[in-house]
């Protein structure tokens, strides 16, 4: 490949990378209304961004926490100040909100957020959704035990084999 060649197809690559990443931040923006609607009624069926709610006070404390080291004689007027600023920056929770159904809208149609919806919002989707991380811990625990057994099975199975092919070449 000549070095005219190599640049050539370094260009298109380049090019069609970049307008790839593009195509996709125009979709995700470009997003109509219904379709970011429809994506937040399937965030909220999910209770996915739910777990965000802890961010902002958990930084608070943070904060207050290494200002007071750093100033314990001025711990109440940190307190006071931090939560104070909390509260001012609280309303940014809505630009986390909008911004997970722009990732919702560019993966799903609004069909398909309609059905993960009436799903997840039905008494079925509501127990999944309640269920799923202790059958989780217990699939995995299952497949554990599973890949023990399997393991301790065709390690004597193997160990059998190898034994009589042994023995048998030796005589």
């Amino acid at each position: 490949m000549s070095k005219t060649q190599f640049f050539k197809i370094l260009t298109i690559s380049a090019t069609l990378m970049f307008s790839g990443a593009h195509v996709n931040t125009a979709i995700a923006q470009d997003a109509t209304p219904e379709h970011i609607t429809a994506a937040k009624a399937a965030l909220d069926a999910l209770v996915v961004t739910d777990s965000f709610d802890s961010i902002l006070p958990r930084a608070a404390e943070q904060i207050k926490a290494n200002l007071t080291l750093a100033n314990p004689n001025f711990s109440d007027e940190i307190s006071i100040a931090v939560n104070e600023e909390a509260i001012k920056l609280a309303s940014r929770r809505a630009d986390l909100e909008n911004e997970a159904a722009n990732i919702y809208a560019k993966n799903f149609s609004i069909e398909e957020l309609n059905e993960i919806a009436t799903f997840y919002n039905s008494e079925s989707g509501k127990k999944l959704l309640k269920v799923s991380p202790g059958m989780g811990r217990e699939l995995l625990r299952a497949a554990e035990i599973w890949g023990a057994g399997i393991t301790r099975d065709l390690n004597e199975a193997s160990s059998k084999v190898l034994s009589e092919k042994l023995n048998a070449n030796s005589e």
